[in-house]
Parts: structure tokens; C-alpha cells; sequence
């Protein structure tokens, strides 16, 4: 297979790691609820185990699952249920008690919904090729940040497949290709495509390198999933990766976690995840306004030999989701100081970690000793009030200085310029200094 058609393959593969906060095909509108006969209950069971038994990636819990709902429904476990919505909420719990499987589920169906489509096929052919184009309007990205230090950071929600998204990951990777390390932020992330899995993974692999295969029950075969060529993808591969996950990790997110544990191409930061590693088909049935995902196929890392089902990706440092971030920050810095060969680099990692040591370890200043320091200084003045010092340049904008010593003062938001108040033989205030990342000082004297 030519690398055009692999990479076109990977791009409109129908497996789909998908798992959003509320579920896109599940929606149920504010309307008059269906109500469910035994026969609707009989036939809804009979349809999704049919399918679960023909594709589900382990036939003996399908046969399991359906001995289970077939024996509840003629026990008359179900007879209580007169409407749809709480029917399919009981399926949905009997389907995790039997299979244990985040990604085996059902979903209840709106009749405005189900009125939309002529079959059930036209229902899956437009959740595979058209909802997530015309839904998805933030393209999975949050944000996108350039920290002190040089470290670039993209908070990524999901990897839903729409061409939106490939271009705004595109878009962002050109953002942070001059960093000199990247963080990614995949706590949040619900899942999504492998195709968007691969197409983010292909930055960060100089050579082509294989990521977590899906072996596919109905044809007995193994999908491998490779990375390949990106453009600008040369400016990372010799940069260190950090990636974040935590509890909400799950599905894709997890797979792109996980892969890049394996090579060892990043370093996981944050909590367990949530250990869901096998790939979905959705399936719809209109006349009975139910939909399912069932998992038809499992991931298979080459490099372990297994996958994160049911066990999660364990971080290599572990530490709280509020935490994160700085956790990850601060290697990164750390590791970039090891690595900095002369002293401009290293004075600008060494602000920036100072910086974030402020943020973590606030100092505490004598509230006499500050209001030492307010007064005019030329066209800038230093204001205490509330016990707390403000910095303002030209009788304009007022910013809090947050201690860093006794007599040195930084921004939260503003990383460019610190003050620090210089103290003579009388221990009066004559002046304070703006310093500056490359070691450049500023005077400003006392009025």
C-alpha cells in the first residue's frame, strides 16, 4: 500500500475511539417520553445483542450479555419500566455489570432524531462522516501558550476526526515550533479518531514508528497504525514532550498517552486514567430510538504487548490534576537547564523557574517593610494598600507585585520585568531596579 493510500486509510477509518461528556448520538430533546411495550423491550434486546454476538471483540461475554438481559427481561426485571429513557438506563448498567467495558454501551434516541433519518444506515453513515464537521465548533483546543522559559503548552479536549481539527492541531504546532519543549494537556480529554491520534503522535518521530495496532474480530486481522510524514513536524522531533492525563482521560486520549509511553517519547504526568482501550462501531435501530457502541476491535501496543483496557495509563510522575501543569512545567525547565550551554539560556530558564516558585511558594513580606517601599520613583509609583504592593507607570494601569524576596517583586501575569528595591547604609529606599530575563537593569530613583 502506497504511503498517499495509507495515510488516506488512517484518516477515514470507521473504528472510532469516541467518548464525549454527553455522548453525540445520544441526545434525548426535552419532548413527551417515549413510552416502551414488552415487545419493544424484547425486540430492542434481540436487535443489539444480535449485532454484540456478530462483532463484539469477545464473543463469550456477548453470549454472556445476552443470556443475561434475555433471562432479566423473562424474569420481569424490566417490567417496571413504562418509558424509553429509564428501560436503556438499565441496559446500560446491565451492560457494564456483565461486560465491564467503558466503550460497550446504549443510548436512548430522541424521536426528533430518529425522524431525521430513512434507515439506519443513513443515521451511521452521517455520525461517521458528517456530525463531527458541522458540531465541533472549538476544533478540540482550548488554548494554546507559550510559557516562560520558552515552553509551549497545548490543552487539547478531544481528537474528534473533522478537518477542523487536523487543521487547527496544524495550525498550533506551528504556533509552538520554536519552543524548546512542549507540553500536552490531555486531562480533560474525552477521546475521539485514531486518524487524529496518529496525525499529532507524526510530529513528535523523526523516523516512521509504529503506535498501538487494533486487532478487528469480524476479519481475524491486525490494523497497524504508523506515524508519518507531517509538515513542520522536523521542528519537534528533537524536542523533549511532556503529556498530562488524569481521571477524564479516556478512549484516544489514553491511546496517545499510552503509545507515546511505549517509545518512550514523552514523559505522563498527572493521575491514572480512566482505561478505555478498544475501538467502537456505532450502530443505530430508528424504530426502537436506540443507538449503541460496541467495541470491535482491542489496541495492541507492539512494544508491551497489551493495551490500557480496564487498567489505565499510570503516569511516570504522579501527581494531582490542580498540580499538573506546574508539575510538568518545572521539569521541563529543569531539564532544559541540564541541557543549556551558556549563560544567557541559563539565566533566562533560571527567571522562569523563579517565576514559577513565586506562583508555589508565596513569600511573606513584613507589611512595615513594605510600606518602606511606596513612594514616587520619577513617573512611576509604588502604592501599598490592603497589605499589598502595586506597581503604576504613568498615572496608568495598577498591577499587584507579588514577593518573591524581601526586596524582590514579581507579576502573576506579566513575566517580562521584576522590581527590586535597593536598600543603603540607612536602610532607606533610594531606588528600585526593573530587572529584565537577560540580566539588563533599569534605575528609577526615589522623587
Amino acid at each position: 500500500m502506497s504511503e498517499q493510500n495509507y495515510r488516506k486509510k488512517l484518516f477515514l477509518i470507521p473504528i472510532m475511539l469516541v467518548c464525549l461528556i454527553i455522548n453525540a448520538h445520544s441526545i434525548v430533546s426535552a419532548e413527551e417520553p417515549i413510552p416502551i411495550t414488552q415487545k419493544m423491550k424484547t425486540d430492542i434486546i434481540d436487535s443489539v445483542t444480535a449485532i454484540i454476538n456478530e462483532i463484539y471483540i469477545f464473543p463469550e461475554v456477548a453470549a454472556k450479555l445476552e443470556k443475561h438481559l434475555k433471562n432479566n427481561l423473562q424474569a420481569g426485571k424490566y417490567d417496571k419500566f413504562r418509558e424509553l429513557v429509564p428501560f436503556v438506563e438499565q441496559l446500560k448498567t446491565d451492560f457494564y455489570e456483565i461486560g465491564q467495558d467503558r466503550h460497550l454501551r446504549i443510548f436512548s434516541l430522541s424521536r426528533e432524531f430518529c425522524a431525521k433519518y430513512k434507515s439506519n444506515e443513513e443515521a451511521k453513515e452521517y455520525f461517521e462522516n458528517s456530525y463531527f464537521e458541522e458540531s465541533v465548533d472549538d476544533h478540540g483546543i482550548k488554548r494554546v501558550e507559550i510559557m516562560p522559559g520558552n515552553i509551549g503548552y497545548m490543552d487539547l479536549y478531544d481528537f474528534i476526526k473533522s478537518t477542523n481539527e487536523f487543521e487547527s492541531i496544524a495550525a498550533a504546532m506551528t504556533l509552538l515550533s520554536n519552543c524548546d519543549a512542549v507540553i500536552i494537556d490531555l486531562r480533560r480529554n474525552g477521546g475521539g479518531d485514531g486518524g487524529v491520534v496518529a496525525f499529532l503522535a507524526s510530529y513528535f518521530f523523526e523516523e516512521r514508528s509504529r503506535l498501538n495496532d487494533a486487532y478487528i474480530r469480524k476479519t481475524d486481522s491486525v490494523d497497524q497504525y504508523w506515524t508519518f510524514p507531517v509538515p513542520g513536524a522536523e521542528a519537534f522531533y528533537n524536542k523533549d514532550l511532556y503529556v498530562l492525563i488524569g481521571n477524564a482521560t479516556f478512549s484516544a486520549a489514553e491511546d496517545f498517552a499510552y503509545a507515546m509511553q511505549a517509545q518512550k517519547r514523552a514523559t505522563i504526568i498527572g493521575e491514572k486514567t480512566r482505561g478505555g482501550g478498544h475501538p467502537i462501531e456505532m450502530f443505530f435501530f430508528i424504530n426502537h430510538y436506540v443507538s449503541i457502541d460496541v467495541p470491535n476491535a482491542y489496541s495492541i501496543n507492539s512494544i508491551t504487548g497489551t493495551n490500557w483496557e480496564g487498567t489505565g495509563v499510570h503516569p511516570e510522575i504522579e501527581t494531582t490534576f490542580e498540580k499538573a501543569v506546574d508539575v510538568a512545567y518545572l521539569k521541563a525547565l529543569e531539564n532544559l537547564l541540564e541541557k543549556a550551554d551558556n549563560d544567557v539560556s541559563r539565566n533566562k530558564i533560571k527567571w522562569a523557574i523563579s517565576g514559577l516558585q513565586m506562583k508555589q511558594n508565596p513569600v511573606d513580606v513584613d507589611p512595615d517593610i513594605m510600606q518602606k517601599y511606596a513612594g514616587d520613583y520619577g513617573k512611576r509609583k509604588i502604592i501599598y494598600k490592603d497589605g499589598h504592593l502595586f506597581y503604576q507607570r504613568n498615572d496608568k494601569s495598577t498591577f499587584r507585585l507579588y514577593p518573591m524576596t524581601e526586596n524582590i517583586f514579581g507579576f502573576l501575569a506579566w513575566d517580562e520585568i521584576r522590581i527590586e528595591f535597593v536598600k543603603d547604609n540607612n536602610a532607606i529606599i533610594p531606588e528600585f531596579r526593573i530587572l529584565h530575563p537577560d540580566g539588563h537593569k533599569s534605575v528609577y530613583k526615589r522623587n
